[in-house]
């Protein structure tokens, strides 16, 4: 269970820090103003997995993988940040009622071209902490997923 939590960079959230969190905490809000956004970084804290990415991506019925229209390879992922910024980092934080609880995950974007890389991330050698997408002749863009806890 969280005591507090810290958001910052993620979809509607510049920065955002929430304290003194019960067992049983009432969301309320008109539309639009992050309610879901702020159920989905705790669904993200929570996991180990960047796939949590795609499984957020499902749930708001956004089955496509397609990047189309010219807008780069970041067009996956740049929803999830803060006024679409993909070269911020998503930091998102957890502190616990017992410290054991405390967590961070931050996830960036990262586009690389180098085929060693591609053949770690997808593959045999796959690193967990990383969800690997091929984009245009060899760009590989890959979605870091960073996280620490005690």
């Amino acid at each position: 269970m969280y005591s507090s939590l810290e958001i910052s960079n993620f979809r509607g959230f510049s920065s955002l820090r929430l304290e003194n969190l019960e067992r049983v905490n009432l969301i309320t809000g008109l539309n639009n103003v992050g309610k879901t956004s702020l159920l989905e970084s705790i669904f993200l804290l929570s996991s180990n997995s960047p796939d949590a990415m795609l499984k957020i991506r499902a749930l708001r019925g956004l089955f496509s993988l397609q990047i189309s229209g010219g807008r780069g390879p970041e067009t996956l992922w740049s929803s999830m940040f803060f006024q679409y910024g993909v070269d911020n980092v998503i930091h998102l934080n957890g502190q616990g009622t017992n410290p054991n609880a405390n967590r961070t995950v931050e996830i960036s974007v990262v586009a690389d071209t180098n085929p060693k890389n591609l053949e770690q991330i997808i593959g045999a050698g796959t690193n967990p902490s990383r969800l690997g997408l091929l984009v245009k002749s060899g760009m590989l863009q890959t979605l870091k997923f960073d996280i620490k806890s005690p």
